[in-house]
């Protein structure tokens, strides 16, 4: 078993190296790791270093029970913590507002200051923390945070109609290729005939750009080329030893999957750059394989929901149907991690560093840490637990 010195070392190493953004100025000095921390000292010490780079795509990715499930999530809307999902904590219920941590106000608690404070990260406060005061219908009450057993993650894919005009699917993520292969199958008739389609982004982990790719036929009405659409971009790769290793590994575990031809031709054309470019560093990446979205006249309009959970594919989905004529992005901005991509794993038992491997010139629209931002903006108040205020605005906006 390694010790704690060793993974930190190796870490370092990537984030010196390997990783996108290695060239960012970081003073990888004050941050010190021993063998004797805590797991959980370990790996608070882990997230603040990863911190210090300011990148969205970069995470530690915790495997066993060190950080917990405290069995429900929040949003802060002002100086209050609303309880947006209860599952495990029978003891919340949707709607309540926690007033403070630990005896300590919301408004006082310093968290993540350079974030805005309705995109900061309060889920790894709650998890160090002992209680909470929660108001509920009943008063104010104090709660000792319990933990639960985590729950696997199931992903979403589903579809439904909204009116006799209107069609909304929800996905969140582009893990697999087969699931929304299998939605746009099922519903071809229906998205050939209705008026609006809403696509639902504002919960999308990510996951590999062309497993999204059949979702853009829908959103042009024209057919367009992925060349053309990134004609004006610039972004680079880092090819050293470890990176094109492991980029290697994740495409060959990708084509184990039931993918169309042009999806195995684009991977393809990308292990052979890899095998082309190993141990050179960064090397700019021209978009010489090609993807072709037909474009469709029906639906005529599409409306993109986004919100700060939108990251990864998502992203760059969302990123692509902004420049499509048809297309309205309503909601708030996304997560903002497309100035780095390609992220790899790299193992260390119960923990994983998620690194992105590529970066988008300087000068890209793209390289902001500050999300897509939609062409319609609907702030998120406690009114969307009772309703879903953006649904209802592009319901509205259709009548």
């Amino acid at each position: 078993m390694r010790t704690k010195e060793s993974v930190f070392q190796e870490i370092q190493h990537i984030l010196k190296y390997d990783y996108a953004g290695c060239r960012k100025p970081i003073d990888h000095a004050k941050f010190v790791v021993t063998n004797d921390m805590s797991d959980e000292d370990f790996i608070q010490l882990l997230e603040h270093y990863i911190a210090a780079f300011e990148d969205a795509q970069l995470s530690i990715q915790v495997k066993n029970d060190v950080r917990p499930n405290i069995g429900f999530s929040v949003r802060r809307y002002k100086n209050e913590l609303y309880v947006i999902e209860a599952s495990e904590e029978t003891r919340l219920h949707v709607g309540d507002r926690i007033i403070a941590i630990d005896d300590v106000p919301i408004a006082d608690i310093s968290h993540e200051e350079h974030i805005p404070t309705d995109r900061q990260q309060w889920q790894r406060v709650l998890q160090r923390a002992n209680a909470i005061t929660v108001l509920q219908r009943t008063g104010s009450v104090k709660i000792v945070l319990t933990q639960y057993r985590r729950k696997p993650y199931q992903p979403i894919y589903e579809a439904r109609m909204m009116t006799d005009q209107c069609f909304y699917m929800k996905l969140t993520d582009f893990g697999e290729s087969e699931p929304l292969q299998q939605l746009l199958m099922t519903h071809r008739d229906t998205l050939a005939q209705v008026a609006y389609l809403i696509v639902d982004m504002r919960q999308n982990y990510g996951g590999n750009d062309v497993y999204m790719y059949p979702l853009l036929d829908y959103v042009f009405d024209a057919s367009q080329s992925l060349k053309a659409l990134y004609a004006e971009e610039v972004e680079y790769t880092n090819y050293t030893p470890r990176n094109c290793q492991l980029l290697l590994q994740m495409y060959d575990d990708y084509l184990r999957e039931p993918l169309d031809e042009a999806t195995v031709r684009a991977l393809d054309h990308e292990m052979f750059e890899i095998e082309q470019h190993r141990g050179q560093g960064f090397v700019e990446v021209k978009q010489e394989a090609d993807v072709l979205f037909e474009g469709v006249h029906m639906p005529k309009k599409v409306y993109v929901l986004t919100d700060m959970y939108c990251t990864g594919a998502g992203e760059s989905f969302v990123a692509l149907a902004k420049k499509s004529s048809k297309v309205t992005v309503v909601g708030r901005p996304t997560r903002g991690t497309m100035a780095t991509f390609n992220v790899v794993a790299a193992n260390f038992g119960d923990i994983a560093l998620c690194y992105p491997v590529s970066i988008m010139d300087e000068n890209s629209v793209f390289a902001t840490n500050e999300g897509l931002q939609p062409d319609i903006y609907v702030p998120w108040t406690p009114a969307h637990l009772i309703e879903d205020q953006d649904i209802q605005f592009v319901l509205n906006a259709i009548k």
